[in-house]
């Protein structure tokens, strides 16, 4: 229990008495008796008496004061820490343990609300990498960090110049608008929630409508209107999957694009082979490649000779394939 004025108040005002008002009250007690002061009368009685008097110092004052001062400070130190052990057993909820004996768990914190991030006009790169994995914002952001990869991507997006941030800054405190996060975020085909609030993400989704419309595709390989808007349909497919290099970090991730960049030429050319088979060829067989159209993104998992030549492959076939749609009359 503490020793507040609250819970004593009879024996703090014994004590505020003793150091405020005891030293006047002595002192007009004195004078009805005396003239002269106490002190020196004190001191010449003490010689009287034939006791060595110590000559004053300073420190008779403050190294008691200081003895004091360390004393209650240690007292409040453990007052302090009994309190809070206290109140983390009252509202620590218990549950069994993995040895069979009771447990204290103990919630230090809320739990996490995204809601309240959402539509926000724009974010700090930091910000915004712990917002699209749902985590609570946190200013440092080490390689251990589950955050660490986003953070990655979005300052290799603005590095690339795929979007910009308000000071044309790359790093983590740079802040960049809502709207180019949604720009990155649909390159990327995801749908955080921060930016998504009235939307889930769900890759499940699109990996399935991917191969919805393949198997679908199937059976109309002879209906020159499905042929043309399968292609269509993999022009913006194929923009997509060009655009997102920029935002890859890690060796699997640059090993799956290049996998989805050969999935994406195979589709190419088992539709158009449905509608002219010397186009097919035409696009299947590239020859010497010009150069990319866009600025190609430097990518930080190596393999930059394989990237660039896949990258290029990829633009000059989306050249012809637009080429080719216009030919069909697709667009014109």
């Amino acid at each position: 229990m503490r020793w507040t004025p609250a819970k004593h108040p009879l024996a703090w005002t014994f004590l505020c008495f003793l150091v405020l008002d005891a030293p006047q009250v002595f002192t007009s007690i004195w004078q009805l008796f005396r003239t002269d002061a106490p002190i020196p009368v004190f001191r010449d009685w003490l010689k009287e008496q034939n006791l060595s008097m110590f000559s004053f110092s300073p420190f008779w004052i403050s190294v008691p004061l200081g003895l004091v001062m360390f004393l209650w400070l240690i007292v409040e130190l453990r007052l302090q820490r009994g309190q809070l052990q206290n109140l983390e057993m009252q509202n620590a909820p218990l549950y069994p343990g993995g040895n069979g004996d009771i447990k204290l768990h103990i919630a230090t914190e809320e739990p996490f609300d995204i809601s309240q991030w959402a539509n926000h006009a724009s974010y700090f790169v930091w910000v915004a990498a712990c917002l699209w994995i749902e985590m609570k914002p946190a200013p440092r952001i080490d390689q251990d960090h589950p955050a660490y990869p986003m953070l990655q991507k979005i300052k290799g997006a603005l590095d690339s110049g795929q979007i910009e941030s308000l000071t044309g800054s790359a790093n983590m405190n740079a802040k960049v608008l809502r709207e180019e996060l949604i720009k990155l975020a649909s390159i990327h085909r995801e749908k955080p929630r921060f930016l998504f609030p009235s939307e889930a993400p769900s890759t499940f989704e699109e990996e399935f409508s991917a191969a919805f419309k393949r198997t679908l595709f199937k059976d109309k390989k002879d209906d020159r209107k499905a042929v043309l808007l399968r292609l269509t349909e993999l022009r913006d497919d194929g923009v997509i999957v060009r655009n997102t290099p920029g935002f890859l970090t890690t060796p699997e991730e640059m090993n799956r694009w290049f996998l989805r960049a050969d999935e994406w030429t195979d589709d190419l050319l088992d539709a158009l082979e449905n509608l002219d088979a010397a186009d097919a060829k035409w696009l299947a067989t590239l020859d010497t490649l010009p150069p990319a159209r866009v600025a190609i993104p430097n990518v930080r998992t190596g393999e930059k000779s394989r990237f660039e030549l896949a990258f290029r492959s990829l633009d000059c076939r989306l050249a012809r394939l637009n080429d080719l749609l216009k030919k069909y009359g697709v667009g014109a």
